[in-house]
């Protein structure tokens, strides 16, 4: 299994806040408890296996492959939905410093008085 997450350079940024709204719906809980039972399911059965069997060997690489595929999959969707979330709130954050620090530099641009008053001759009365 690659350590990268799935879909890690391909999503848009819309894709990664869609994908990010999801861990926030309650069903979210649900599925991840369900990628949870599966793993553990699959991996009792592995535990379960009688040494005694005389297909034991045969039955063990079978159950093997099937736990480590199970638990391989759950965990790299899992860890992929995680990093596109993270990678998601870090675009919005990044956006809103990048406001913060334009807003900033425009700030000493900006004159004390009237702006109107040269642009469109509105006298401001006192």
């Amino acid at each position: 299994m690659s350590d990268k997450p799935l879909l890690y350079d391909e999503l848009t940024s819309q894709q990664r806040t869609s994908l990010a709204s999801l861990t926030h719906h309650p069903g979210y809980e649900v599925l991840v408890l369900i990628m949870s039972k599966s793993c553990e399911t699959i991996n009792a059965r592995l535990v379960k296996l009688d040494p005694q069997d005389p297909e034991y060997e045969k039955k063990l690489t079978r159950l093997h492959l099937q736990s480590r595929t199970v638990n391989e999959f759950c965990s790299s969707v899992l860890k992929s939905v995680a990093h596109h979330e993270r990678m998601a709130v870090l675009s919005q954050q990044m956006t809103e410093d990048e406001i913060r620090v334009a807003i900033e530099a425009a700030e000493p641009q900006v004159k004390q008085g009237n702006p109107l008053g040269k642009t469109f001759g509105v006298v401001q009365s006192n």
